[in-house]
């Protein structure tokens, strides 16, 4: 019932996205830990959550840190399919031979201005990856230049109810995606908030759920819908 009101009252998307996570958790690990001179990070996120399929062509995170991580420009993207619903255990990294290489370089973020508590970090893929729809997908990302950001310098991500962010970080050694240690990671029940481009889901999941003037038989709903629509 609610994609076909949906689909009834709006006649197109006005961009191709597909937003997950609204948390503003900032002491998770995820999607890399500038605090540290390296770090490898896998994150699974679910086909429900994406509920799209196609090329997705970039990702967005949420940043909330004070500096422009000038010791964080040595980035690798990797994206890949799973049947891996959570990591078992700090040594269940997805193999590398399921990544694809989406992009190498630097990014460009811009700490947020008050009263904002976050900006958007975007990064255009090299390589856009073809998304089944179907399988989980993992975002892997490595972060390759030696030296630290601030402690501050942080991602929002959400919480959520199985371990799916797997991450090692150290000052020391930077390791392969190959053949990775443990990680070292506690907080491993997150996901960074993501938006993912190129795609978009027929019906947008909805968020900030609400519901009021509860009764034993009745309650009134309301939710926001991700992303913007063209009348």
């Amino acid at each position: 019932m609610l994609c076909s009101l949906f689909l009834l009252l709006f006649a197109s998307l006005a961009s191709a996205q597909v937003t997950i996570g609204e948390g503003d958790i900032q002491t998770a690990n995820g999607p890399f830990e500038p605090y540290y001179g390296y770090t490898y990070a896998q994150t699974i996120y679910t086909a429900q959550e994406i509920n799209a399929t196609g090329s997705i062509t970039s990702l967005t995170w949420s940043y909330s840190g004070t500096s422009l991580l000038p010791n964080s420009q040595q980035m690798v993207v990797y994206l890949g399919h799973t049947t891996k619903n959570s990591f078992a255990n700090n040594t269940d990294w997805e193999s590398s031979t399921v990544l694809t290489q989406v992009y190498s370089g630097g990014i460009t973020v811009t700490p947020p201005v008050a009263p904002a508590t976050s900006s958007q970090v975007t990064i255009t893929f090299t390589t856009p990856f073809a998304y089944n729809g179907t399988d989980n997908l993992i975002v892997a990302v490595e972060e390759n230049m030696a030296g630290y950001d601030s402690s501050s310098d942080d991602f929002l991500n959400t919480e959520v109810s199985s371990d799916r962010t797997i991450c090692y970080y150290s000052d020391s050694t930077n390791p392969t995606i190959t053949a990775p240690p443990a990680a070292n990671s506690t907080n491993t029940s997150f996901i960074p908030n993501i938006v993912l481009g190129g795609i978009t889901q027929v019906c947008p999941n909805p968020t900030a759920g609400t519901s009021t003037a509860i009764t034993t038989t009745t309650a009134t709903l309301g939710w926001s819908q991700v992303g913007t629509v063209a009348l």
